[in-house]
């Protein structure tokens, strides 16, 4: 927090107005469960979100939980996700990605409704990238649904989603892994980010003999641990949940994934209690 940022959060308090709160939620497939355990946790301490803005899987529950301010449906909804349910969404095509995104639509539909970001109860700005000229593209209008699925479209696993101007969108962690400068954007005072991509270089891999699956994921880990790393620098608070070398594709993992995003909240609450004077 900048020192005009501090001297404004003081005035706030003189005139007993609270400090307005954004959470930043990166992507990182089914290491963003992590998201469920970190507004459990804040929610627990009576720390009040004002705003988030997401990208990837972290729009998603960042958007789930704005739609229904209810982090308990979210997580039920989370862990009854089957296998068999997201092996359904297979639509194949080789010229252009393995999943084209139909089925993802339906999938998300299926949750979400026809909702519009108007009917959120938290602002939400959802991050996806222009893979025409590598740019972050922020939407915060119209159907939650296409937004959402844009932000997910990861290269070479989906399609890019065609948006209404005619732009192709590709997952938002291509451009901006955690949203932190975005949050801030919104007018919040304090920005919380959530980086799930700190702990996967705590320890070597465990299979050094990877083959070239392995090594491909390998070098896209690197590639986000990096873009976290510095786009998390102008937050607040940084919560960094200890996910080791969990695979961003990995269902199995989802409940280690929530009690992770829970600890690491812990460790910081009362430094974020601290922002606020309590």
């Amino acid at each position: 927090m900048s020192f005009v940022e501090v001297v404004q959060n003081l005035l706030n308090q003189k005139r007993g107005k609270r400090p307005r709160v954004g959470l930043a939620l990166g992507s990182g497939g089914s290491k963003g469960f992590a998201h469920i355990g970190v507004i459990k946790m804040l929610e627990k301490n009576n720390i009040p979100i004002d705003a988030i803005a997401g990208s990837s899987f972290g729009a998603v529950i960042g958007a789930s939980y704005a739609l229904s301010r209810d982090i308990d449906a979210v997580e039920k909804i989370a862990l009854d996700v089957k296998y068999s349910n997201l092996l359904s969404l297979s639509d194949l095509s080789l010229s252009k990605g393995l999943v084209q995104g139909k089925k993802i639509e339906k999938f998300l539909e299926s949750y979400f409704g026809k909702s519009h970001f108007k009917d959120l109860q938290i602002p939400v700005k959802v991050v996806t990238t222009n893979c025409q000229n590598a740019q972050p593209f922020i939407i915060d209008k119209g159907l939650l649904v296409p937004a959402l699925h844009a932000s997910m479209c990861v290269p070479l696993a989906m399609h890019p989603m065609k948006w209404k101007d005619g732009t192709y969108l590709w997952d938002g962690g291509m451009s901006i892994s955690v949203p932190a400068d975005i949050t801030r954007d919104m007018g919040v005072d304090i920005v919380i980010a959530v980086n799930v991509d700190a702990d996967y270089f705590s320890s070597a891999p465990s299979d050094l003999d990877m083959n070239i699956i392995k090594i491909a994921y390998h070098g896209i880990d690197m590639f986000r641990y990096h873009l976290a790393k510095y786009n998390v620098q102008n937050a607040d608070i940084v919560i960094e949940p200890k996910l080791g070398e969990m695979a961003w594709y990995d269902l199995s993992t989802r409940k280690q994934a929530i009690e992770a995003g829970e600890v690491a909240t812990q460790r910081q609450i009362k430094r974020i209690k601290s922002l606020f004077r309590v």
